[in-house]
């Protein structure tokens, strides 16, 4: 979309788009999980966050896939929690409450974006909103099914973000410079203010 090709050109300076000169290396999509190098690792403290997880929810069955950037899990399968009383919305937040220290997740960062129910399972994703600015490609997915048991959860949320929300340029001047960037045409229906993970410095979240 435009918006996207706004934040590409805000973000990653001039010549991002466009073909790479011979013998010189493309440049990487954002978060892409084939170029994720690993900066992180779980140690103690998360392993004792996955212990009282796995006491608290009753099962040592779960399977935890850790961020290589964060350490925190970004996918947890395999087993169920007991059952969360009320609506999928309310049971997802319960549990994200309950396990919030597990997860690296802020409940109070997340604002539902979707939700949909098939064959019994309500699935929904939250993004992640930071100080009123949505931070571009972070969410959390719970699943939650007709009993109100959680059955999985996967989380790309930005646990530390240090990030100043004050533009350095007004919107009108860094829309006219992403639409220069981009090197042909284009017309921006609209702009808005996102944290963008630069891709040229391991996901390195910036205003954009």
């Amino acid at each position: 979309t435009i918006i996207c090709l706004l934040l590409l050109a805000l973000c990653a300076g001039p010549g991002y788009g466009r073909p790479a000169a011979s013998g010189k290396q493309l440049r990487k999509v954002p978060l892409a999980d084939s170029t994720r190098r690993t900066l992180k690792t779980p140690g103690p403290s998360e392993a004792a966050a996955r212990k009282a997880f796995e006491d608290r929810t009753g099962s040592k069955a779960w399977r935890v896939r850790y961020n290589p950037k964060t350490a925190m899990p970004e996918a947890v399968t395999g087993a169920r929690t007991p059952a969360y009383p009320g609506a999928p919305e309310q049971a997802a937040m319960a549990f994200l409450n309950d396990n919030k220290d597990f997860l690296g997740v802020d409940p109070g960062q997340l604002r539902l974006a979707n939700s949909r129910t098939f064959m019994g399972v309500t699935h929904l994703q939250y993004e992640q909103v930071y100080g009123s600015v949505p931070v571009e490609f972070a969410y959390v997915r719970v699943h939650v099914n007709s009993s109100g048991e959680i059955i999985g959860c996967q989380s790309r949320f930005e646990p530390v973000i240090d990030v100043p929300l004050t533009p350095a340029y007004p919107a009108a001047q860094a829309e006219s410079a992403a639409l220069a960037d981009l090197g042909f045409s284009a017309r921006a229906t609209g702009t808005r203010l996102v944290l963008f993970p630069d891709p040229e410095e391991e996901g390195t979240l910036k205003l954009a």
